[in-house]
């Protein structure tokens, strides 16, 4: 696993990092989904303060899956914005959709959470892999 890590740059780590952690403050802000977020997933009742627990498993998991996603789009020889944000979607909807299905179907999870999850994975995913794409156009 190490290295997986030396194979990715610093810079292609704190873009994916940022971009999805920015990105999950967005899709789920009350604006966006953050509503049904709350219905789904909370049963309708606002938490009074935010979960710490919650946050730092979401560093941690960003920190440890964007550096594999990175190192996938440098296997898979990505060259383009376009071909990395591909690469993201299908990363997100078949592999990422395919793995958590069991949430959903196993846990008696609400369907619609496993969509607006799997939504955002593949979304941030697909904007991830662009950003990352392009870099490696640059290097």
């Amino acid at each position: 696993m190490a290295a997986v890590y030396d194979f990715v740059s610093f810079q292609a780590f704190i873009i994916g990092w940022l971009l999805h952690m920015t990105m999950g403050m967005i899709w789920y802000s009350m604006p966006v989904f953050g509503s049904a977020f709350v219905r789904l997933a909370l049963k309708g009742k606002m938490p009074t303060k935010p979960d710490p627990r919650a946050m730092f498993a979401a560093c941690v998991g960003t920190a440890t899956a964007i550096p594999f996603f990175s190192f996938l789009l440098r296997v898979a020889n990505c060259r383009s914005a376009g071909e990395g944000a591909l690469w993201g979607l299908a990363f997100g909807v078949f592999f990422d959709s395919g793995l958590n299905a069991s949430h959903c179907f196993f846990e008696n999870r609400p369907f619609a959470l496993f969509v607006l999850h799997r939504g955002y994975h593949s979304v941030s995913l697909a904007v991830i892999g662009a950003a990352l794409g392009r870099l490696c156009a640059v290097e």
